[in-house]
This record gives C-alpha cells, sequence and structure tokens, in this order.
C-alpha cells in the first residue's frame, strides 16, 4: 500500500503540505509529484532568497550561494537541481494542481455519498453516488466562475483517477465548510482521511465478494503518525431530501 511519507518537526511526526497536495493532485503519477515538489522548492528557495537577501547579517554573502548549500541536500531526494529544470514553473504548477482540484473533488463527494447510503439502510452503489453527483454539479461552478465537467463519463472517469485518495479529499470536501482555520485544516484533514478510509474499506456492493476500494492501492498514513490536533468527532451526515428524491425517481428499487 502506498504511504503517506512524514518527517519529524520539532519532535512531532508531521506530513509535508507540499508532499501531500502532490499526492492529492497526482495519486498515480510519481514522476508529476516529483515535478510539483521540485516546484515547490523553487518557490520556496524564490522567497528565502528575498528574505535572506534583506538580512544584515547575509551581508558580504551571496544569497543564491546560501540557498544552493542548504537545497543542494533538500533536493538529492528527487534528483537534484536538474529536477528544477524539469519542473514546470510555479504558476503553471498552481494552474496544474488549480485543474485537478475539480475531479478530485468529485471523487471525495461520491466516497461520502457512498458512506452516507450505508448509514441509511441503502444498498451501496457507485451507480447511485454518480447521478447524485450529476444532481449536484448542475449548479455547481469552478472557484474561478466557469463550471467544470459534469457527465456521467466525466465523473465515472473521475473516480476512477482519483479513487486511491479520495478519502483525502472526502476529508476535504467535508472541513471546506468547518469553522476550522484554513491553515490547519491540513492536519485536521489527516485524523479525518483516516477515519474515512477506515469507513470506504468496508463499503461493499451488493452482489459482489470484495470491498469497492482496495486496501493496497489506497494512499494510507502511517501508524507512527499522531495528528497535534484533538481527535475529530466524525458524524456521518445523512442523506438530504433532495439526494433521497434523485435517488428514488432515478432508481425503481428505492421506489418500492
Amino acid at each position: 500500500m502506498p504511504t503517506i511519507p512524514t518527517e519529524r518537526v520539532k519532535r512531532q511526526v508531521r506530513v509535508n503540505p507540499w508532499v501531500l497536495l502532490g499526492i492529492m493532485s497526482f495519486p498515480k503519477d510519481e514522476e508529476q509529484r516529483r515535478l510539483h515538489l521540485a516546484s515547490a522548492h523553487r518557490h520556496v528557495m524564490g522567497e528565502m532568497e528575498a528574505h535572506i537577501r534583506d538580512l544584515p547579517e547575509a551581508r558580504g554573502y551571496s544569497p543564491g550561494q546560501l540557498i544552493g548549500a542548504y537545497f543542494g541536500k533538500v533536493l538529492e531526494a528527487i534528483g537534484g537541481f536538474r529536477a528544477l529544470s524539469q519542473a514546470p514553473s510555479v504558476s503553471e504548477a498552481r494552474t496544474q494542481v488549480e485543474e485537478r482540484v475539480w475531479p478530485a473533488s468529485i471523487a471525495g463527494d461520491i466516497l461520502n455519498y457512498l458512506i452516507q447510503m450505508r448509514a441509511a439502510g441503502l444498498g451501496v452503489s457507485v451507480n447511485k453516488a454518480v447521478a447524485l453527483s450529476e444532481e449536484y454539479l448542475k449548479g455547481a461552478t469552478t472557484r474561478k466562475g466557469p463550471p467544470g465537467g459534469r457527465s456521467d463519463r466525466y465523473i465515472r472517469q473521475a473516480w476512477e483517477d482519483f479513487k486511491p485518495v479520495c478519502h483525502l479529499w472526502a476529508a476535504f470536501r467535508l472541513l471546506e465548510e468547518s469553522d476550522i482555520e484554513p491553515a490547519d485544516r491540513v492536519e485536521a484533514r489527516l485524523p479525518l482521511s483516516r477515519a474515512l478510509l477506515g469507513l470506504a474499506l468496508t463499503l461493499q456492493p451488493k452482489g459482489r465478494r470484495e470491498p469497492l476500494l482496495r486496501a493496497e492501492e489506497m494512499w494510507q498514513l502511517p501508524r507512527r503518525y499522531k495528528s497535534p490536533h484533538a481527535p475529530i468527532r466524525f458524524t456521518i451526515p445523512p442523506l438530504e431530501e433532495w439526494q433521497m428524491e434523485v435517488l428514488r425517481s432515478k432508481f425503481k428499487s428505492l421506489r418500492e
């Protein structure tokens, strides 16, 4: 099973938010994750250079040399400075990630719908979850304004593409409207995603011998990871009336 890497920061085991974003955006593409991280380092290097240039104690030294000595070691794991030449610009990398948010959020919504269905005593069905997504997306738009893909085919492809991280995006969607400060949502998302993954791995459609999701394909947190936040008390939201109306209108078994 793929494991979300952690690092030790001030005696705590933490997840690097840039690494997490790369995994959530490109769960099946290791090369894209590598280039995404290289672009993130480029962004940090630029900020550090501007900061160091203004430090009195850095006078007489080249900011580029100071930063190069530090990042020479940091970049070793992803191919050294050569990775920077291969990586997209910071703005291009940001655009790439932004374009992934729409389909990835759809995958998160589908998992949340599936969990809600089982809690409501309904049969777990991707077809039903897709129907709910189609209805929801009729009135949804991207953050920049225009709508994204919303066809049956698009939704199913989004589910397949982001299935290994659907629990992370399900947590992202649940916390979007929460009162948790945006800066804290990355860490808050992780324990919630772990709880959602535990539920997700037990989802089993009627008539199938195997669960809907395979544990060995899902990105998981290492056991040693402990969130610095207090445990989140997660309650499965009930299906809303509009959701039940959609399901009853499209699935005969729910009308009987």
